[in-house]
């Protein structure tokens, strides 16, 4: 005596190739984007001095804050600012010498 199963019918194969390609795409999609964050994080920690480095360590991976506090951190005050133009603005008061 043969024995019968039953069959549950599911999904077509093109239905469930759709969904498995549109998981493909978003998965290498978002390979592709940590594997860009990783790089440009690893190419702001070989351009920062290594003295500097502990401003940047202990943050997330985020790129933007890293640079954000970076940019922080090398601005310039405005003390710095004021000192560097009365520099500039005495010499060129000075007479040129002949």
């Amino acid at each position: 005596m043969k024995k019968q199963y039953a069959t549950v019918k599911g999904p077509s194969d093109k239905a469930l190739e759709g969904k498995w390609r549109k998981w493909e795409i978003k998965t290498n999609a978002q390979r592709a984007t940590l594997k860009a964050i990783g790089e440009v994080n690893l190419e702001i920690m070989r351009t920062v001095a290594r003295s500097k480095l502990h401003l940047i360590t202990e943050l997330d991976l985020d790129v933007r804050l890293r640079l954000k506090t970076l940019q922080d951190h090398f601005k310039i005050t405005s003390q710095q600012q004021v000192l560097e133009l009365s520099t500039l603005y005495t010499n060129v008061q000075l007479k040129p010498k002949n």
